[in-house]
């Protein structure tokens, strides 16, 4: 319906006032307090499927956004208010389609006056006519028969038509459905249970997923019937998860933590943009009982930084960042564990140290600088005394 569509902030075009993104521009959006008013919540890029808070370009693969002029057609930037081809304004061209749509009168057909009387003649036989073929036509009543169902009946319904039950409903109170049983190997086994809603959609569920008899997954899903969370347990107990799964509105994963050891500690972390792409990934590769490397990826499962928290206590103490081709250009390290770095080195392409950078006083500002030759030798030494993170005496 019309009243329901609003103008894009970004590019202009209609879309529903509830959507979560443009399908023009690709721009995520949220609800604001006014219909018209949506909420920008980054964007997709349609090159690399990242997301970016940046409307000009995108952070990952650097491709420019761009948006088309509804007036002349011709391709702009997409945080334009003004195409360059026509200077036709964005504005503009959205207030005065919003009144025109807003004024356009209704059109009515103006007929004679003494067609009332002649259509009212024609509606009374056909109404006469139709009532005549419905009465000859109508089929024989049949037998009314009662499928209320009590609280705790069970029903056994075929879906798929191989001659025995594969699912089983069982009725509450006002004869809804309040449980589903699902055999989905076809064995005799039931191996998913969903517990349902007042609206029919499920809120949680269980499932045997290696078929031991086990229920060892357990999902929470939203109101709009999308899985949110699932917890999966190991096999004979419930005392605490191997796995937890998050998941956005769409279904895809958003983050996963795993305990691939069993020992009751998170040793694998992953975390995921809105398309499903893998973003972050962490590991404990000491097996100390915690995460201490973190690898994030760039489109193509490319590492682009790793993270390091040596001690344990959430804190980054180290961060390399490699390049397209996966070359260390530049270290951060955190010596204080104070949580601010204060020491930051970057490399050439062939690996040799270019330039170093510390914070020898731990206040957040650079105040010492040291310079390197190509080979990756001492040059010369600089040292910031005014504060303001330059060096401005050289020795």
């Amino acid at each position: 319906m019309k009243e329901h569509l609003i103008s894009c902030p970004l590019c202009h075009g209609e879309i529903p006032f509830d959507a979560p993104q443009c399908s023009y521009c690709g721009v995520l959006l949220s609800p604001g307090p006014a219909r018209g008013s949506p909420i920008l919540k980054g964007m997709v890029c349609r090159r690399c499927g990242s997301r970016s808070y940046n409307y000009d370009y995108c952070d990952q693969c650097e491709q420019p956004f761009a948006k088309v002029c509804p007036h002349c057609g011709a391709t702009m930037a997409l945080l334009d208010h003004t195409c360059p081809a026509c200077g036709e304004s964005m504005r503009r061209f959205t207030a005065q389609r919003k009144r025109e749509s807003e004024a356009a009168p209704p059109r009515f057909l103006r007929l004679p006056r003494s067609w009332p009387v002649r259509l009212a003649l024609v509606a009374a036989v056909v109404l006469a006519a139709l009532a005549v073929v419905t009465l000859l036509t109508r089929p024989r009543p049949k037998p009314v028969i009662d499928k209320t169902h009590k609280p705790g009946d069970i029903e056994a319904i075929d879906s798929e038509g191989r001659g025995r039950p594969d699912r089983w409903d069982v009725y509450g109170p006002g004869g809804a459905v309040v449980e589903r049983r699902f055999d989905l190997n076809h064995n005799g086994r039931v191996n998913r249970i969903e517990q349902l809603d007042a609206a029919g959609k499920p809120r949680t569920a269980r499932a045997d997923v290696d078929g031991d008899g086990f229920f060892e997954r357990l999902e929470v899903f939203g109101p709009d019937g999308v899985v949110r969370v699932a917890y999966t347990y190991a096999p004979k107990t419930y005392d605490f998860p191997r796995k937890i799964e998050f998941f956005n509105a769409l279904g895809k994963p958003s983050e996963v933590w795993s305990d691939d050891e069993g020992r009751g500690a998170w040793s694998r972390y992953q975390h995921f943009d809105a398309t499903g792409r893998l973003f972050i990934e962490g590991t404990d590769t000491q097996k100390k009982g915690w995460i201490d490397l973190y690898l994030l990826y760039r489109p193509g499962q490319k590492i682009f930084q790793r993270w390091y928290d040596l001690k344990g206590d959430g804190i980054i103490a180290k961060i390399e960042t490699l390049n397209r081709d996966g070359v260390r250009i530049a270290v951060e390290e955190d010596a204080t564990g104070n949580g601010l770095f204060d020491k930051r080195t970057l490399f050439n392409l062939a690996g040799k140290i270019r330039w170093e950078e510390i914070d020898t006083n731990h206040d957040g500002v650079y105040d010492l600088f040291h310079s390197f030759t190509k080979d990756g030798l001492l040059a010369r030494t600089g040292v910031d005394t005014k504060g303001d993170g330059a060096p401005d005496a050289w020795k």
